[in-house]
């Protein structure tokens, strides 16, 4: 019986753990991606502000499910003896995920409003 409800804790934080994941990379990925695309078609730098919000949004995402881990660690009725051991051994991992999300929150939204400003690909008539 205590086996079963370890897995209970487990399962539900590894399943948001992994959504976490998902949107992280996600995240990360985009500016990335974008930024390279401008390089190498000469376009715009505007597009890599732009994807400075697609790269906060999906980081808001990641900061959810991270919020959805610790919702698992801190119930409001009665808990399992294993549960304990469950908050010990994911407790440190999920503060780590929340504040890693915050992060690329950050991160996304300065990208978002400086990152036309990198003198990358195609600038126009700026140094004319």
């Amino acid at each position: 019986m205590v086996e079963e409800a370890e897995c209970l804790y487990e399962k539900a934080i590894l399943k948001f753990r992994k959504q976490f994941y998902c949107w992280a990379l996600l995240a990360i990925a985009v500016p990335i991606v974008v930024t390279i695309a401008v390089v190498v078609l000469y376009e715009p730098p505007l597009w890599i502000s732009r994807s400075g919000a697609v790269m906060a949004g999906f980081a808001f995402l990641a900061h959810v499910y991270s919020s959805e881990m610790k919702g698992v660690l801190n119930p409001g009725g009665m808990v399992d003896v294993s549960f304990s051991s469950t908050r010990e051994k994911y407790l440190p991992q999920v503060v780590l995920f929340g504040r890693i999300a915050i992060g690329i929150v950050l991160v996304g939204t300065a990208v978002w409003g400086f990152g036309d400003l990198l003198p990358l690909g195609y600038q126009g008539d700026a140094y004319a």
